[in-house]
């Protein structure tokens, strides 16, 4: 197990606190069953809270989003689907949680969160215990022509950097937090 930094964005962690999978069952969505049958498929051990959030939380109508986060659940949707079509092997965005490998890199990241969601300035960052499962450049995390987001999804996937990297690594469940970083 190696250490990495986690902006909790949520203000959700405490110390010790294990993070897991979410299971697809039971859900207060009102969901047809085979679309439970599906997600129970696809996800057999459960989702992370990302994955929740995106597929049956408070992000996951596309229809209701705002255009912020109709663009975030785009961009999950093409990647998810691109990951199941060319790389199968590499765990979900929706099972996994995400961390820098650096206290600066998640300074870093929380500036930029902050600036799109003014709130996310003060959240803390912590240090996460956990394995990685797979390592990305972010900055692939975008839309635009069809064409574009679908090459995107597969650069982010295969591991490819843009021409300035920012990197994020996707931790395999569960996760342990350490402690609160002091900053």
């Amino acid at each position: 197990m190696h250490q990495f930094f986690h902006v909790d964005r949520a203000r959700a962690l405490r110390v010790g606190q294990i993070i897991d999978f979410l299971p697809v069952e039971p859900s207060e969505q009102d969901l047809e069953e085979r679309t439970r049958a599906f997600l129970r498929q696809r996800f057999p051990s459960g989702l992370s809270k990302h994955g929740y959030e995106y597929s049956l939380g408070g992000l996951a109508d596309l229809l209701a989003a705002d255009a912020s986060n109709w663009r975030s659940t785009t961009i999950e949707a093409i990647f998810e689907l691109v990951r199941i079509a060319y790389f199968p092997s590499l765990a979900s965005r929706f099972e996994s949680m995400f961390a820098c490998s650096s206290l600066p890199a998640a300074v870093e990241f929380r500036l930029l969160s902050a600036a799109n969601a003014p709130e996310y300035a003060s959240c803390p960052i912590w240090v996460v215990r956990g394995e990685v499962a797979s390592r990305h450049d972010m900055n692939h995390l975008v839309l635009g022509r069809v064409a574009d987001a679908y090459s995107h999804a597969y650069s982010y996937w295969n591991g490819e950097p843009r021409q300035t990297p920012f990197w994020e690594n996707l931790l395999r469940l569960p996760v342990e937090g350490i402690k609160e970083e002091d900053q």
